[in-house]
């Protein structure tokens, strides 16, 4: 494929059903991604979405997603080191490629069971567990892997590419690293990231912009206090809804605030676009799902430092294809007030 070519919607390719989407709960935008997959799949054919966390040892899982949620709550710098050093991901995938995959027994039952014909992976996660145990599947599937970021990390690299036979990217393909450009197998694939139909913009409407969406994702990281505080001493007339995900201690924090600034507070969601509806503008960490989201209803984007690595290649592809712009006081107000100035 030369970056030439036409982007391609998912649910324009062909694929043989059933299909099984297999995402990941880490941050909780690739499952959304999953989902959305999941969505404009459903009705050709069976169709069925789940986490691969959800049929991996429950131990081994429990304490990789705590030791990386304190990483990222705590050091988020450390991501660094993980994310550029090799150690980490070589010596994962020499594991798995010595165990055939001996570890994710549970995932091939699961796998099994459905008897899928087409396997797509959301995220390297996804995409490394479902080329580990291939070899154990006695129909195998076509796997397509999906890069739902918009920068491709060192994990990547740590693939059994082997068993992947389809890599879709939101990039060109030019844009990609020399070690998936070189091979001859998976097949490249330029793919938009879809969202689900809720998040689609015909007829939502423009939003109030007096209302803002301030959110940290689905974990509740990110500058939300200072962004709150900041929108607090400099605007007049504004209600802001801010999501905390899951992260109770920032929850209960912004419920102490509520009572000296203008904001809604909400926890869980099992979706923003009723919020993101009623806004016109949407103040986040640089999250796939949530950009994705945004820019399709057509809101206005500002971006606060999100993660290292992944998001920093999602807040660079945003502000140069998406109309994001960096979260200041002032580059906001400026914003505001001349919305407020045209009303």
């Amino acid at each position: 494929m030369t970056p030439e070519e036409p982007i391609c919607e998912i649910e324009n390719l062909t694929l043989p059903y059933p299909v099984l989407v297999l995402s990941n709960r880490a941050g909780w935008g690739m499952y959304r991604v999953g989902q959305a997959i999941q969505e404009r799949l459903d009705g050709a054919g069976p169709v069925r979405h789940f986490a691969v966390e959800d049929f991996l040892d429950e131990a081994a899982v429990s304490k990789e997603l705590l030791r990386y949620r304190k990483i990222c709550d705590t050091f988020p710098s450390l991501l660094h080191l993980m994310y550029k050093v090799p150690f980490f991901y070589r010596r994962k995938y020499l594991k798995q490629r010595n165990s055939a995959g001996e570890q994710a027994l549970k995932l091939v039952h699961e796998i099994e069971r459905f008897q899928p014909r087409t396997l797509i992976c959301v995220s390297h996660r996804a995409a490394f567990w479902a080329g580990a145990i291939r070899g154990r599947l006695k129909q195998p599937p076509a796997i397509y892997a999906v890069l739902a970021e918009y920068g491709v990390n060192l994990g990547w690299k740590y693939l059994f590419w082997e068993n992947i036979d389809f890599f879709c990217t939101p990039l060109d393909p030019a844009e990609l690293p020399g070690h998936i450009r070189r091979r001859k197998k998976p097949v490249v694939l330029k793919m938009r990231l879809p969202v689900r139909r809720e998040f689609l913009k015909a007829d939502c409407g423009a939003g109030d912009f007096h209302k803002i969406l301030i959110t940290g994702g689905g974990w509740g990281l990110g500058r939300v206090e200072t962004v709150v505080r900041a929108l607090t001493r400099r605007l007049s007339g504004w209600f802001g809804h801010v999501v905390c995900g899951d992260n109770s201690a920032l929850a209960q924090k912004m419920r102490r605030l509520s009572t000296a600034c203008p904001i809604r507070v909400h926890e869980n969601l099992p979706s923003l676009a009723p919020l993101m509806k009623e806004c016109q503008s949407v103040i986040t960490k640089p999250g796939i799902a949530t950009l994705i989201e945004a820019h399709s209803l057509g809101r206005k984007i500002f971006l606060i430092p999100g993660l290292p690595v992944n998001e920093d290649f999602n807040a660079t592809y945003a502000i140069r294809h998406l109309g994001a712009e960096w979260f200041s006081p002032a580059a906001f107000s400026q914003w505001y007030e001349g919305h407020d100035q045209g009303d």
